[in-house]
Parts: C-alpha cells; sequence; structure tokens
C-alpha cells in the first residue's frame, strides 16, 4: 500500500511518501520538511512532486492519502485540505483525515517513562488545543505505537488557567509531559505545575507528515475513511468569520465530528 501524508497544521509543513507490505511491515518512509511559515499552498505540490519523483512512485499508484485535519493553522487547514481532496479525486484514491493532536502524540509515544501525554497547540487568543492521553498498563511492547497510549479526554479548546485546573486533577506517580508550541506563550504559566509536569524539547512540538502517513495507514485499516467531497477541518472552535456572526462557543469541549467518515 502507497500513502501521501500531507502536514499543515503547523509553521513547519510537510509531505511523507510511506510504503506497507501486505504483513504491515514498512518498505519505505521518506519526508520532505517545509520550514516556511504558513506558505504551504505555493511549496506543496512541488514538495510532493520531488518526493515522488525521488522516491521512484507514479502519482497513479498512490492508494491513499493522509491529511492532518487540525487542530491548528485555520489557513494551513484549509490549504493542506484542498490539496488532499484534489488528489484523492482526480486519482481515485482513498483519503483519511487524523486529528493534529494525535500526530503530535506519535513524536513521544514510543517513549514510556510517562504514564500521562498532553501536548499542546498554540490557538491563539488565550487558548491552547489540547487532549491527555494515558499510557495503557502494562504496556504492550508488541503493537502499535498508537495502542500504548489512549485518549482520556475530548480534544479540547481551552486556557492556560483551565489546563492547570485540568492536569491538577490527574494523579499520576509519575510527571506528565507536557510538549508542543503551546509552550511558547505559556510556558511561564504552566511552570506552576513544575512538581507535576515535565517540558518537552522544542524538536518535538511541531506534527510531522511521516506520522500523518503513519496515523492515516493505522485509520484506514481500521476500516475508518473518510468521504473527499464531505472530509472537513477540525477546527474546534469558530473560525473568526463565525466569531463575527455572533456564533461563539466559547471554549467548550468538542469531540471530533463524524467528518463524512463511512
Amino acid at each position: 500500500m502507497k500513502i501521501v501524508g500531507i502536514e499543515t497544521s503547523s509553521i513547519q509543513g510537510g509531505v511523507a511518501v510511506l510504503e506497507v507490505a501486505a504483513d504491515d511491515s514498512i518498505l519505505l518512509l521518506k519526508k520532505l520538511q517545509l520550514k516556511c511559515g504558513l506558505i504551504h499552498g505555493k511549496l506543496l505540490i512541488p514538495a510532493l512532486d520531488r518526493l515522488l519523483k525521488k522516491v521512484g512512485w507514479r502519482k497513479e499508484s498512490i492508494n491513499l492519502v493522509s491529511i492532518d485535519i487540525g487542530p491548528g493553522s485555520y489557513t494551513g487547514l484549509r490549504v493542506g485540505l484542498a490539496i488532499a481532496k484534489t488528489i484523492s479525486y482526480v486519482l481515485k484514491s482513498q483519503i483519511v483525515g487524523v486529528p493534529s493532536l494525535d500526530v503530535l502524540l506519535d513524536n513521544v509515544s514510543q517513549n514510556r517513562e510517562f504514564s500521562y501525554i498532553c501536548p499542546l497547540i498554540d490557538a491563539k487568543w488565550n487558548q491552547v488545543y489540547t487532549a491527555v492521553y494515558k499510557r495503557k498498563n502494562p504496556p504492550e511492547p508488541d503493537r502499535d505505537n498508537d495502542k500504548s497510549y489512549e485518549l482520556i479526554t475530548d480534544y479540547l479548546a481551552i486556557t492556560p488557567s483551565d489546563l492547570i485546573k485540568l492536569l491538577k486533577r490527574i494523579k499520576s506517580p509519575d510527571k506528565i509531559l507536557v510538549f508542543g508550541d503551546g509552550l511558547k506563550p505559556y510556558k511561564g504559566l504552566l511552570s506552576q505545575l513544575q512538581d507535576k509536569v515535565v517540558f518537552g524539547q522544542e524538536s518535538i512540538w511541531y506534527p510531522r507528515a511521516t506520522n500523518v502517513a503513519l496515523s492515516g495507514y493505522r485509520t484506514s485499516k481500521e476500516g475508518k475513511l473518510d468521504n473527499p467531497l464531505k472530509i472537513l477541518p477540525f477546527y474546534l472552535r469558530p473560525t473568526e468569520a463565525e466569531k463575527q456572526k455572533n456564533q461563539r462557543i466559547g471554549g467548550r469541549y468538542e469531540k471530533i465530528p463524524h467528518m463524512g467518515r463511512n
């Protein structure tokens, strides 16, 4: 199976190609990272073309397009999803959307040192996108990385103060790993939890296209595919245009929508 992963939810976009054998062994995993702010639209297709040429794939051989649907940059998500939908529709390949917080989890899910992991994405406007994942006990070393941790909250858009309250309620024998670009503006405030949390280094702060591809493959194996005509970005809170129309939901907790998934 040949999979393309597309990541445009953050300032570090990228594309990846993944080839998996019938026995689930990885035959190929390559990426091309775009460190260019949020100007992904102009660079994404040329980057993908270069990567496909490098690995010797024809576009028609792509079986699955995996796309980070957010939460994250509104503009980046719209651009990435538009490109992913176009590729899927034109090539008649399958498509699957994966939440950015799950993709972030894959940056650290091999590290079973922590009982709880909390990725943070800077949502601006004094909020973070976040979720809490708990390590399965006992760990399952022979299972896929994503099976080592399970989501124990909804995907959230909350203030740093509410995040502090949430993490204080967690009873853990060891410290909670907190990481992501949400630390950039709020690390000082979250430092009051220094006896309870460990802050991850900047090298693991951003979603990776390789993990988008891997997560998409695992999701597709579970039969959770999306309709290219119906899949939507997962904003988690209203866009600025919606706010201007007074469609406010002010930090309520939401679960991921159905997104037209069959």
